[in-house]
């Protein structure tokens, strides 16, 4: 009789586990990778990839990881570096026995940790060993790229969308220089508003962003490009907390 009620303990649990898993919401993850030449120093390249580490280990089964590189073209770049639309799904669906099912959950742990150290190697490897070199940082049109060909697909819709930004957050591009600008509370309001007149703001809402390896010249300047992403992501809807902008990573990326 103890063995039955403890077997069926077992199971009621097994069963809540199984109902918890299937109902919990996975993870849309898009992170951006700053491959221009400010940034290609091994430090910050080593930063970029154990942050990317910590990103994986917070990916389960069915989630989406997209990878892509912001250069000088940004919204113009063609492919992503990773593109994987769900990752190793499980299904728990009910039609096999409670050993078939753990034997199948086995299977998937494993293929998902294989295809997590694939995708490890090959970012790592774009990012100590680039083919390519980019001498200017287009970030405000990869947040239009990601707005356009990721966010808005509606296969997308009833995830938890979060941003991750590995860069210096330094715009270089053809329209702005925040080395050179003098980021006022006055010049970034003038920016912001101008883009709204050109229709260039993306639309983020509810996407969580955290920037890793936020740099800058001097404090002042640090502060203010600081001042610039979160008034400017303020804008798109997104969600950046001020722990999240971080020179370094922030301790809770992708929570």
């Amino acid at each position: 009789m103890k063995k039955i009620l403890i077997f069926f303990i077992f199971l009621f649990f097994s069963i809540m586990a199984c109902e918890k898993e299937k109902n919990k919401k996975n993870k849309l993850i898009v992170v951006l990778l700053d491959l221009s030449e400010s940034t290609n120093k091994p430090e910050i390249r080593k930063l970029y990839v154990n942050s990317f580490v910590k990103i994986l280990d917070k990916i389960t089964h069915g989630d989406a990881l997209f990878v892509a590189p912001i250069t000088e073209k940004s919204m113009l770049e063609p492919n992503f570096i990773i593109e994987e639309k769900r990752i190793v799904p499980l299904d728990l669906s009910f039609n096999v026995n409670l050993l078939e099912k753990k034997k199948i959950e086995r299977k998937k742990r494993d293929e998902l940790k294989k295809k997590k150290e694939e995708i490890k190697n090959q970012v790592t490897n774009i990012l100590i060993n680039p083919k390519r070199k980019i001498l200017k940082t287009d970030i405000l049109s990869s947040l239009n790229m990601v707005d356009e060909r990721i966010f808005r697909v509606a296969d997308y819709k009833n995830f938890n969308k979060m941003l991750i930004i590995m860069s210096d957050m330094i715009e270089d591009s053809y329209s702005y220089n925040f080395e050179n600008e003098d980021l006022t509370s006055e010049k970034i309001k003038s920016i912001i508003n101008q883009r709204k007149r050109d229709g260039l703001i993306p639309n983020l809402q509810g996407v969580k962003v955290y920037v890793v390896g936020a740099q800058a010249r001097t404090l002042k300047k640090f502060l203010q490009i600081k001042d610039f992403w979160m008034n400017y992501f303020k804008e798109t809807g997104a969600i950046l907390l001020e722990q999240n902008y971080s020179s370094s990573s922030p301790l809770s990326i992708c929570e």
